[in-house]
């Protein structure tokens, strides 16, 4: 893990970006060769999530929104990796990461926990282009539970013009318990991954 992690850095660090294939393979050394992930170094998956999504979170880790909190610190090793990406790049790489096929779950998730989420994440947990929400099902639970964590607690979301961060922090109540967090992670991170 620590040397999967440490490699990571070194391409980060190393490498400036260039032509298309250089920048996505930038992201598969972290996310993954289908970009379904990377557990031990909180990676989630990117493969098929959709453009604008993408392309957003690319934004706002590039201008600051996103990785600036020093308790971010998987969101600050992004924000180096985003740092001197054109809106050109971004847009090429969000649209070849949507390109990848993603595990969507087949069935609605009936657990009363996530019907909260589902407004804006979908019935599956397969995500709303138009809302640019994210796709959840089959995201791994530890990084769902650090995400939510840190909505909770103002670790992101709270940039004055995180417009899409904004309105999920305002969704995570404060009140909701580290172990309620941990359960609705479980709920999203079916045992079967297979994609």
């Amino acid at each position: 893990m620590i040397i999967k992690l440490i490699g990571c850095l070194l391409l980060i660090l190393l490498t400036s970006p260039g032509s298309a294939e250089t920048l996505l393979f930038s992201c598969q050394s972290c996310h993954g060769a289908r970009l379904e992930g990377s557990e031990p170094v909180r990676a989630p998956a990117l493969a098929g999530q959709p453009v604008a999504y993408i392309a957003g979170q690319l934004e706002g880790f590039r201008d600051g929104l996103r990785g600036a909190d020093l308790k971010d610190k998987y969101g600050r090793q992004m924000a180096l990796m985003a740092a001197n990406l054109t809106d050109d790049q971004i847009a090429t790489l969000a649209a070849d990461i949507s390109r990848y096929p993603a595990y969507v779950r087949a069935e609605v998730i009936s657990d009363s926990r996530y019907a909260a989420c589902a407004s804006c994440h979908g019935l599956r947990g397969e995500g709303n282009e138009a809302l640019r929400s994210p796709y959840l099902a089959g995201l791994d639970a530890a990084y769902l539970e650090t995400q939510m964590k840190h909505f909770r607690d103002g670790v992101r979301g709270g940039a004055g013009t995180d417009e899409y961060g904004q309105q999920m922090a305002q969704a995570m109540p404060g009140s909701i318990s580290d172990e309620a967090i941990r359960a609705l992670a479980q709920i999203l991170d079916p045992s079967d991954r297979s994609r």
